[in-house]
């Protein structure tokens, strides 16, 4: 399927696209299904009432916490509720970004977020994001397609970058979107706001490299920027998260076009150019915090 959109994969699930009257980008999350805190509420309420009987419920939960969640579901209500609480383990929930259809679809002043529940089998939106006015489509070149990027860390979908209508980087800073919370939030200012970048996630830390910023820029096209989320410091009493550049880029080769970077086993992997042309691929090392060229065949 043509997708207008960049689609990201995180290390620990699979992410699939769907086909429907919209076009769609869907990105795996591992959280609490955002749109059950009425079930979760309602466990709080009644955490006195016995999970197994005979047991105490912080010993029922850890046993319980061992059977799949479709399982749980389908026994009882208050085992139901159970899987909606913050106390028990996650479960894999898919967040797709539609796009509308119709004669000004090119256009929005909002990016619309569903995600389905693997567990009730459906598809449920999300609150809307701070307004913003995303560019889609080329409106001259209904062929050309603009991407919307996003990945996905620590319980938090973060959308990275886009194309505002005048052609230029949508945000200055990511929008975050906390599936417990169910709200969303501003994240720390990008030094240079970018669109058409790599954007990955490894280890609990976001990646953002090359792009482009208002005007191809070869500093921007050769940045590579990094967002650590267990990292928060204080100012003026005041939690606050920052990104941190480091290591450039030896090319800009990357600044081609949205181009998705997949961490695995503490390594940050890419290939600038998607389809049959050729193709440069490199690694970045989170750990010695180095870059390397990708073999040939991997």
């Amino acid at each position: 399927m043509s997708n207008p959109y960049s689609t990201t994969t995180p290390e620990y699930t699979t992410s699939t696209s769907t086909s429907t009257s919209t076009s769609t980008s869907a990105t795996g999350i591992q959280s609490l299904h955002p749109y059950n805190h009425h079930d979760a509420e309602e466990h709080h309420h009644r955490h006195h009432d016995p999970l197994l009987p005979g047991l105490p419920n912080h010993v029922a939960q850890l046993c319980l916490s061992l059977v799949p969640p479709s399982v749980l579901f389908s026994i009882c209500h208050s085992w139901r509720r159970l899987i909606y609480s913050p106390s028990f383990p996650p479960f894999l929930s898919l967040y797709a970004l539609f796009l509308p259809t119709g004669i000004q679809s090119h256009l929005s002043n909002s990016i619309h977020f569903s995600s389905f529940d693997p567990i009730l089998c459906k598809w449920l939106p999300l609150p809307h994001p701070p307004p913003r006015r995303f560019l889609f489509r080329h409106p001259s070149f209904v062929s050309r397609k603009f991407p919307i990027q996003a990945v996905v860390v620590s319980g938090n979908l973060v959308v990275l970058a886009a194309t505002s209508d005048q052609f230029r980087p949508a945000l200055s800073q990511p929008l975050v979107f906390n599936s417990l919370s169910q709200k969303w939030t501003h994240g720390p200012p990008l030094s240079a706001p970018r669109r058409w970048c790599v954007a990955g996630t490894c280890r609990g830390v976001v990646y953002v490299a090359s792009g482009i910023g208002s005007h191809y820029d070869n500093d921007v096209a050769r940045s590579v920027e990094k967002w650590d989320f267990s990292v928060q410091r204080y100012h003026q009493h005041r939690r606050s998260w920052r990104w941190e550049k480091i290591g450039s880029l030896r090319d800009c080769k990357f600044s081609r076009e949205a181009i998705d970077a997949v961490g695995w086993k503490g390594k940050l992997c890419m290939v600038n150019v998607k389809g049959a042309a050729a193709k440069q691929g490199i690694i970045y090392d989170v750990e010695t915090e180095s870059w390397r060229e990708m073999p040939e065949g991997c």
